[in-house]
């Protein structure tokens, strides 16, 4: 016996288990189920008389063989983590094995969105939307905007960028070639003295947007399409002259197969949510702004101690900044606002220690 393999051990561990279910399926009153159990214990005694092997030894067994089993359970989880993490250091992270994640908080069959376009071909829409920010993310072609604290702001053009395409009342207003062209993207690199947990479970909610983002006001869930699948309404400040923005936004959460996360944004312009900006704290003196492309990816890096950060957006503020001198104020902003939102991330991480 000292001599069988995993499949002989197996074998005999269910042959036990089954011996247990129909002793008690038979019950104490049950003289039948007490036959059946006799009889295949006997048989089982004698398979292991046979092997030299007494009943008594066969718990000591088969506590080795599992201790063994989770030994070699947990050097094949490292192996699989170690050559996920090649993978991720010799190259661009990939949609390739990536699965929905449903660690938005707040799903429930209440919440569900059943009706309209948005609840139709959700997971195609889904994966095509992660794959454009994906590919977005790690284009090389970015120019240097501003470097603070060893937070990287880049834009590049939108031109080369695919932003329509998606089914008929999905997806941002301004989503053709034309409008996206008018806008630059933005992208912020840096890394967060936090684990990757710590710094993606302040993107499960709604309680900590405000603590990050300094533009916005207010934010609440419109529903869900998913379990991870959200949309959001929020509306931004009043800067200046310009009226507060407020936008509808697919919020899409998945895990690729290396373990990073990524959160892939746009706007759903079919959704108006009328009710919230009329309840809203600027009681609707609204603007509405068009995420065309938006999405933030975190990676493990350093044993998992820290988080390697990156976000992209492209956007239309809308009003009069829907224009190509307003395009420029907006890529003039751009240089600060990454740097100030990674910056909170960093405090709010960091104090959570």
């Amino acid at each position: 016996a000292s001599q069988w393999g995993e499949r002989e051990m197996r074998t005999a561990l269910q042959l036990l288990l089954l011996l247990r279910c129909i002793t008690c399926v038979g019950g104490e009153g049950s003289s039948q189920g007490w036959r059946t159990g006799r009889a295949l214990g006997g048989s089982l005694k004698a398979a292991f008389e046979a092997a030299s092997l007494s009943f008594q030894q066969v718990p000591v067994v088969f506590a080795t063989k599992q201790r063994a089993s989770l030994r070699w359970l947990e050097e094949t989880r490292l192996r699989i983590k170690k050559s996920r993490r090649k993978v991720h250091d010799g190259g661009p992270p990939t949609l390739k094995g990536s699965y929905a994640d449903s660690s938005p908080v707040g799903f429930s069959p209440a919440t569900l969105i059943k009706h309209g376009a948005i609840a139709q071909s959700k997971d195609e829409v889904n994966i095509e939307l992660a794959r454009r920010v994906l590919e977005l993310i790690v284009k090389d072609d970015w120019t240097q905007v501003a470097e603070k604290e060893n937070i990287l702001v880049q834009r590049r053009s939108a031109e080369d960028l695919r932003t329509g395409g998606f089914p008929d009342g999905v997806g941002p207003a301004r989503a053709g070639g034309k409008g996206a062209s008018e806008f630059v993207c933005v992208k912020a690199t840096a890394e967060i003295d936090a684990p990757l947990h710590k710094v993606y479970d302040l993107f499960l909610t709604n309680n900590h947007v405000k603590d990050y983002n300094e533009l916005c006001q207010e934010v609440r869930d419109v529903g869900f399409l998913d379990p991870s699948t959200k949309i959001s309404w929020a509306a931004s400040k009043r800067v200046g002259p310009f009226s507060p923005r407020d936008f509808v936004t697919r919020c899409h959460y998945r895990k690729l197969w290396d373990g990073s996360l990524l959160l892939s944004t746009m706007s759903e312009a079919a959704l108006t949510c009328a009710e919230f900006r009329n309840q809203g704290i600027s009681r609707g003196d609204y603007c509405r702004m068009d995420i065309i492309l938006g999405g933030y990816l975190f990676r493990s890096i350093d044993n998992d101690t820290r988080t390697r950060f990156e976000m992209v957006s492209l956007a239309n503020p809308g009003g009069a900044l829907d224009s190509r001198v307003g395009a420029l104020i907006t890529s003039m902003v751009c240089a600060t606002g990454p740097i100030k939102f990674v910056s909170a991330l960093r405090r709010l991480t960091c104090s959570s220690e």
